[in-house]
């Protein structure tokens, strides 16, 4: 049996909240995998910190850290163990110090987007990595209808402080375009006074109960008539653009590397960087036929090729083919040192 032991960012925080699992990296990159996997045959699967909280290491084969290490010493411990995987999983960009140092802290590095990879390796990364994108978290008994409407409802959600640096230079075209627009964040008095700010959305809830809550940011979601996703060239998931997708909204985005592998433009969804570009394409959605025909589009494109599910599988799927590699390394050194040992005695 495989004993996976999820070691998410904030995983201290659980005892005295544990709603904090479900905080958007905790939830997306540690505990939904674990939902998935934790019932398939085969497969044993705890979170630190919710499921079990003083473990053991040595209990389990596979550690998987969401985007810093815990406890350095046991790890480097663990890992001399072939048959033990240490993995990092990333999802934002880090230093070049950084990145070298875990060719000697882990054994696999997974990362949420192909450019974070690329980005990884370019800064000197020799181990083992495989880039595993986020899934959309969509209940997949919800389709959008879209209907005519005076002012169509733009939604942009997040975190706050990234609401100035992508979307408040986007105003201008909102407000003048007439749109409904609204976003949203958790509450902090710095912003819920902005202009659209979205007062009440709840955010630390399983997706499942998301999905059913009316104040949640599944719902938020699902109210929009057009998503807007610009980041101004960052390395970011597409997570965000395939939620709105898999709910049959079109969404209008930046042309980053994670982006365009899920996106085609004017076909399931749309880029833009320059503020005409905006513009232009806010004004073609304003037409419900075209929201309707790209959004189908968008959702065929993403349902199940981006859920939970395959996702989940192919995280299961990156964890075993690495720790085979590991064993089969570790049973080729044993054999190079028993031939040593024949020729040069003990």
């Amino acid at each position: 049996m495989t004993k996976l032991l999820w070691c998410p960012k904030s995983w201290k925080e659980f005892r005295s909240h544990p709603e904090m699992v479900y905080r958007t990296s905790n939830r997306l990159r540690a505990f939904n995998h674990h939902e998935i996997l934790k019932s398939v045959t085969g497969i044993s699967s705890e979170v630190l910190g919710c499921s079990v909280t003083d473990p053991d290491f040595n209990a389990y084969d596979t550690l998987i850290f969401q985007k810093h290490i815990h406890s350095i010493k046991k790890v480097q411990k663990f890992r001399n163990k072939a048959d033990k995987l240490a993995i990092l999983d990333l999802c934002d960009s880090i230093s070049k110090e950084e990145t070298l140092n875990l060719n000697s802290l882990v054994d696999l590095v997974i990362c949420s987007n192909h450019e974070l990879e690329d980005r990884l390796i370019s800064n000197g990364l020799n181990i083992p990595s495989a880039t595993v994108p986020d899934s959309h978290e969509a209940d997949p008994d919800f389709i959008k209808v879209h209907r005519e409407t005076e002012r169509p409802s733009v939604t942009w959600y997040g975190i706050g402080v990234n609401y100035y640096k992508f979307v408040e230079p986007l105003h201008r075209i909102l407000q003048q375009g007439n749109y409904a627009f609204r976003w949203a964040a958790e509450e902090n008095p710095k912003w819920n006074n902005e202009w659209g700010f979205q007062k009440g959305v709840a955010w630390q809830l399983s997706v499942k109960d998301a999905w059913s809550n009316p104040c949640s940011w599944q719902q938020f979601i699902q109210k929009s008539d057009i998503g807007i996703v610009p980041v101004l060239e960052a390395v970011k998931s597409p997570h965000k653009v395939l939620n709105y997708m898999a709910y049959g909204i079109p969404v209008i985005c930046s042309p980053t590397d994670a982006h365009k592998r899920v996106i085609t433009h004017a076909e399931n969804g749309f880029f833009a960087s320059t503020a005409d570009e905006w513009q232009y394409c806010l004004e073609l959605l304003k037409d419900p036929e075209t929201r309707k025909k790209i959004g189908n589009r968008a959702r065929q494109s993403v349902l199940k090729r981006y859920s939970q599910e395959t996702i989940a599988t192919e995280y299961y799927q990156a964890i075993t083919k690495w720790h085979d590699h590991k064993m089969a390394g570790h049973k080729n050194m044993s054999f190079i040192k028993k031939i040593r040992k024949g020729f040069f005695g003990p």
